[in-house]
């Protein structure tokens, strides 16, 4: 998201929402098995280079389910919205290249540290019940929608990109929507 900024050239904001691929943790060892296989699909996909199937195969933990990431995304915004999208990205470092358990507290304490978070607020906001009412609200929006799969992408003046995509895909439908979002306001867009 962070190059489709740079190239949107300060048209596009970015406003992240959850939505809870494996909202419950699931320790059957096939879903595990099933996942390295799609990350080392991924893994072949420009930009996908570093992740680390292999390492993650050799991990103890049961495969990390998706709320406490999501909870922790939302604790991490409320003191630090301008760096939402660095925390998203450095959870998805810790997940698939170093291959942490983005299940536990205490990992995603660690990378919002890294970014600056006040540790003890980030304890406070996990714990706070309506953070994870919010994760909920955003998981059932997205389900009423009929996203079942991250990332979706949603353009203000159309077009929804689906799934792991090239970045000309995510380029193309966002000049599209604002092309679009220019035209109903009788503006071109740059």
């Amino acid at each position: 998201m962070r190059d489709l900024s740079r190239a949107a050239g300060g048209r596009l904001r970015i406003r992240y929402r959850t939505f809870l691929l494996s909202p419950q943790p699931d320790p059957n060892p096939m879903r595990k098995e099933a996942i390295m296989g799609h990350w080392k699909m991924a893994r072949s996909a420009p930009g996908g280079e570093e992740i680390n199937p292999e390492l993650m195969a050799t991990r103890e933990f049961p495969y990390p389910y998706s709320t406490p990431g999501a909870v922790a995304l939302k604790a991490f915004a409320r003191q630090l919205p301008e760096r939402e999208g660095d925390f998203v990205e450095a959870i998805e470092r810790a997940h698939l290249v170093e291959c942490r358990n983005i299940a536990d507290p205490e990992d995603l304490l660690a990378v919002a540290e890294s970014l600056g978070a006040d540790i003890p607020l980030m304890r406070d906001a996990m714990a706070d019940p309506a953070i994870e009412q919010s994760v909920w609200r955003d998981h059932m929006d997205a389900t009423g929608l009929g996203i079942h799969s991250t990332p979706t992408v949603e353009f203000a003046g159309g077009g929804l990109v689906v799934g792991a995509q090239p970045f000309e895909v995510f380029l193309a439908a966002f000049e599209a929507a604002a092309g679009a979002a220019g035209a109903a306001n009788g503006k071109p867009v740059p």
